[in-house]
């Protein structure tokens, strides 16, 4: 297990004064990562005190990992408070992390530590960039930081998040771009990991970060297409590559980073090309009429706004930005009328779509609203009875069964679990930028 480092006093500000780490201004992009990606691995984690999600007693008793699998007392699904979860994916994804700071989509299975471990998962490593940018997030959207002290059942959540970041830093290659170019699904890899640099420096100012995270933005914004939206495949855009990279983008403005607001407009005007004017459903790269899917995998898994969802969230997040009000319009109203059609339902397991509807729903209408109520409820019921439990390895996760774990497999399926469960904090931390500091 990690040892979580420790220190009495330390601060972005005390860092910065070191004078390790300077302005891109004379000198070279890779000195300037490299010494960024030095600091992460020397940081002590308790820097600053964040607040976050903290468990109940009954939970933080079980402080020994040897008592992991035995702690749970109750069925989860009986539990009357869906944020009582959030932090046994948390563990399994900290469990699962390599040493070098990365997730794996099939590698994960060689750290399991427990009897019963994990079966093999499908998927691609081919991903594994990318994942590991989400997986960041989930942590983050928590409340945990590379400057969290906090450490539960064995696992120090700063110790992860920290070699998190420095593994994608290390993997940003002259140019910005994280990740290899070229390969499948190579933006889904750069615009996750921008996203968990982005919001990193958003929640904690630490200037080792600046510079990278910076680099990945201008990056992203390069291979922006003509039409506005970004894509996969060369020349044609999608909806879902679109609707990451403007929450990435948004994410970096949060953080004070350099974005260009025509961007994001641009990106706006190419989503509402896609967005059918009579059923306000959003196509993937055709007008309302298409799902995501990837050939020969998951077409025949069922269909779910999921695109929708996330196109209504960045229009929300962007109303915030460029002052518009979008979610006055009736396409607002339709929108809301689609995800309220299409609760979260075990028949139509999609992840990807749970989290979007919500978060849009939270944003639309606020936490007290029946419409976000209703799918709340809906996610407690059910999202908690399929995760996993007992005395195995993958105590905790989800098994892949959903719409995308062709893809991402096990590590995508439970950080987009985990992110489901974290609306309430993903509000504060994620979206609003919530900097990391001294509990007040």
């Amino acid at each position: 297990m990690r040892a979580t480092m420790r220190s009495s006093a330390c601060t972005a500000e005390s860092i910065e004064a070191t004078g390790i780490v300077h302005d891109r201004s004379g000198t070279t992009l890779g000195l300037a990562r490299a010494a960024s990606a030095l600091i992460l691995l020397m940081l002590p984690i308790s820097c600053g005190g964040l607040r976050v999600y903290t468990p109940p007693e009954t939970e933080r008793r079980f402080s020994n990992p040897g008592n992991l699998r035995k702690r749970t007392t109750r069925p989860l699904a009986s539990r009357t408070d869906v944020d009582r979860a959030v932090l046994l994916p948390l563990v399994w994804l900290g469990e699962h992390q390599n040493e070098d700071g990365s997730w794996s989509v099939t590698g994960h299975v060689g750290r399991c530590m427990w009897a019963g471990p994990c079966p093999p998962s499908p998927g691609t490593d081919a991903v594994d960039v990318g994942v590991t940018g989400l997986a960041l997030l989930a942590f983050m959207g928590a409340g945990y930081s590379h400057f969290s002290g906090d450490g539960f059942f064995g696992i120090g959540f700063g110790d992860v998040v920290q070699n998190g970041l420095r593994y994608l830093i290390l993997r940003q290659g002259p140019t910005g771009y994280i990740g290899t170019t070229g390969v499948t699904l190579h933006l889904f890899n750069h615009i996750l990991a921008t996203h968990a640099l982005t919001q990193a420096y958003a929640m904690t100012s630490g200037v080792f970060l600046k510079d990278p995270a910076q680099s990945a933005v201008d990056a992203l914004i390069q291979v922006q297409m003509r039409d506005g939206g970004w894509g996969e495949v060369e020349g044609v855009s999608d909806s879902a590559s679109t609707c990451w990279a403007l929450v990435a983008l948004l994410s970096a403005n949060v953080a004070g980073l350099r974005v260009d607001d025509e961007c994001l407009r641009k990106g706006r005007k190419w989503i509402a090309t896609r967005r059918d004017r009579s059923s306000g459903r959003v196509g993937y790269v055709q007008r309302g009429r298409d799902a995501a899917v990837i050939r020969g995998t998951n077409e025949l898994a069922p269909s779910s706004p999921s695109l929708t969802a996330h196109a209504t969230l960045v229009e929300l997040l962007l109303d915030r930005r460029l002052g518009t009000a979008w979610r006055e319009t009736g396409e607002a109203r339709q929108a809301r009328d689609l995800l309220l059609k299409h609760m979260p339902h075990r028949g139509r397991h999609d992840m990807y779509y749970w989290f979007g509807s919500g978060l849009a729903l939270l944003l639309l209408d606020g936490e007290e609203s029946e419409g976000f109520m209703k799918w709340r409820a809906k996610v407690k019921e059910e999202l908690l009875p399929m995760m996993k439990q007992g005395e195995t390895c993958g105590f905790g996760s989800w098994d892949p069964e959903d719409k995308w774990s062709c893809i991402g497999g096990r590590v995508f399926v439970t950080a987009m679990g985990a992110l489901a469960l974290e609306v309430y904090h993903c509000y504060p931390n994620v979206i609003r930028g919530k900097r990391a500091g001294r509990d007040e």
